[in-house]
């Protein structure tokens, strides 16, 4: 077995602190850590962090990395350091550790384990796993014919993305082009097409196929990607790819694909960990052939800042239905004509709703009084489709917008009665229940969804937030614990554990924590601080839950 052992790269191997005499005699020590990437090429390098809080302590430190089967390999050590701070009359130790690790076969690892010793006290850092894959060199390839767009309108400009399925048939996204007049692309070798003419539009889905000059494709040497058969669309685990445009740049991104949703009959929306951005919207989910496996549409964009979780999910749809409306049209039709067809009133509701959504994301926003009626409008679309959960949720995030938030949860709770598979609004939900205070039906969605959808750690907390509020202080820590694993940096996370420890009378714990929160975020540490020195002041309020709506990549 190969074993890494390091022992504290500052002052000498061995690392020892100011004795403190301890009621029990014994040091308090915490571990958090969490990995870089949870998916990963086989021969590429990621990272695992390591902190451990002592509080207080005397003797030594000694932090080893096992590497288990060596399936995953230490290759070497990086940013050791230690803090020293005290605390009243409390001595802390901050000790910080990053290991960079290789998979060397494909499958799911356990990366290498990571014991502590302190004087006595021996812990084990939170475990890990990662998904190694390799082979997905077709899928660089078939990134050369996914393509910027610019979707150019009355006064605005969008930006999302492409890909080629012809020669002259461009995929992207429905809310890319709706309410546009043109449509630029960029080819590989500098070369701009302008087209003004669609294939055909599928709002349901959120496709629409575009016309694009043949004899440019031909020239820019671009080869069109094909589709992934069916029987490849339930391969959860497996990886998935993206290579969009965001900010004008191709971006790929490899994520985990999640169990399909399918929010009506014969329909699938494919689900995946990939990170999405604005701009990927109407690229495609690639599997490692490079294969199309759906279109981007939406997803959560990865956030940064103490006090947001980032847990990256990327929704896709399905272009048949509207690829087989092409190949059944002799030729192409005006693109301002087609979509004004869908768009007026009492066309289908997902036109209406992509309309609408739309419309927010422009610089004016809401005209002076149009609000309430756009609001009618919306209300009068959800009652025409009452059954569809995809609607419905998008229904509740448009509302969310533009701060109608007891209407929004009457959408949400219409796409959760639809079909409660369907976590987007089942999260959105319990996101909202929380808000008002409904504690056990909050607990109840978060509670399902902590089994296998992307959102289990924003479920965590949620739980965790929950858990605390009804002083079960024991279950806000192991949903705390699970958080942690995913962002060991999280603030607000880490705020609210100290609180738990604190009123368990784990005073050295919490005190490790607010001295841990002051390198990450002056405002929790403060928090919990106050709660130190005062404990008769209530725990102040956390900041809320991230809403998760159809945030348009």
């Amino acid at each position: 077995m190969r074993r890494t052992a390091l022992r504290a790269l500052i002052g000498g191997l061995l690392l020892a602190l100011v004795p403190v005499v301890h009621a029990d005699g014994t040091p308090r020590v915490q571990a958090f850590s969490s990995v870089s990437r949870d998916i990963v090429a086989v021969g590429e390098t990621f990272k695992l962090e390591i902190e451990v809080l002592v509080a207080p302590m005397e003797g030594e430190i000694l932090i080893e990395a096992e590497a288990g089967d060596g399936s995953v390999e230490v290759v070497r050590v990086e940013g050791v350091g230690i803090e020293r701070r005290q605390f009243g009359e409390t001595p802390v130790a901050v000790l910080t550790r990053r290991f960079v690790l290789r998979p060397l076969r494909e499958g799911t690892l356990d990366v290498p384990t990571v014991k502590i010793e302190v004087a006595g006290v021996h812990i084990t850092a939170p475990a890990h796993r990662v998904q190694a894959y390799e082979g997905a060199q077709a899928f660089y390839r078939a990134a050369r014919s996914v393509l910027p767009v610019v979707a150019e309108g009355d006064g605005f400009i969008r930006i999302g993305s492409g890909f080629l399925v012809a020669e002259d048939v461009l995929v992207t996204a429905y809310h890319v082009v709706v309410g546009t007049e043109r449509v630029r692309v960029q080819l590989p070798n500098g070369k701009r097409l302008t087209t003004r003419k669609v294939w055909a539009v599928d709002p349901v889905r959120d496709i629409a196929v575009l016309y694009v000059d043949a004899d440019d494709v031909r020239r820019a040497g671009l080869t069109p990607l094909a589709l992934a058969p069916p029987p490849e669309h339930d391969e959860a685990g497996a990886p998935a790819f993206t290579a969009g445009w965001p900010d004008g740049v191709q971006q790929t991104s490899v994520g985990l694909r999640y169990d399909d949703l399918h929010p009506v009959a014969d329909e699938t929306i494919w689900v995946s960990s990939n990170r999405v951005r604005p701009g990927d919207s109407g690229g495609p989910l690639l599997d490692r052939q490079g294969r199309v496996l759906g279109v981007v549409t939406s997803g959560r964009t990865a956030l940064s800042g103490t006090d947001f979780l980032v847990e990256d999910v990327c929704l896709t749809t399905d272009p048949r239905k509207a690829l087989g409306l092409q190949l059944r049209t002799a030729r192409p039709y005006g693109l301002r004509e087609t979509l004004a067809v869908h768009a007026r009133a009492g066309a289908h509701g997902h036109a209406r709703v992509l309309e609408l959504v739309t419309t927010l994301t422009r610089p004016t926003g809401w005209r002076t009084g149009e609000r309430d009626r756009q609001v009618q409008a919306l209300q009068l679309v959800a009652a025409e489709a009452p059954r569809d959960p995809a609607l419905q949720f998008l229904l509740g995030a448009t509302l969310d917008q533009v701060g109608d938030a007891p209407r929004a949860f009457e959408a949400y709770r219409a796409a959760f009665t639809a079909d409660a598979a369907y976590f987007p609004a089942a999260y959105a939900l319990g996101y909202h229940y929380l808000r008002l205070g409904d504690f056990d039906a909050a607990e109840a969605l978060f509670d399902r969804m902590t089994q296998g959808t992307p959102y289990v750690t924003l479920a965590a907390l949620g739980l965790a937030r929950i858990y605390a509020a009804e002083l079960r202080y024991a279950e806000a820590e192991r949903a705390l614990q699970e958080v942690l694993r995913h962002d060991h940096r999280f603030a607000p996370a880490l705020y609210l554990l100290g609180y738990c420890q604190l009123a368990q009378g784990r005073t050295a714990e919490a005190v490790a924590l607010a001295v841990r929160l002051e390198g990450l975020d002056s405002s929790w540490a403060e928090r919990l601080r106050l709660h130190l020195r005062q404990p008769i002041f209530q725990p102040v309020a956390l900041a809320t839950l991230p809403p998760v709506g159809p945030q348009r990549p």
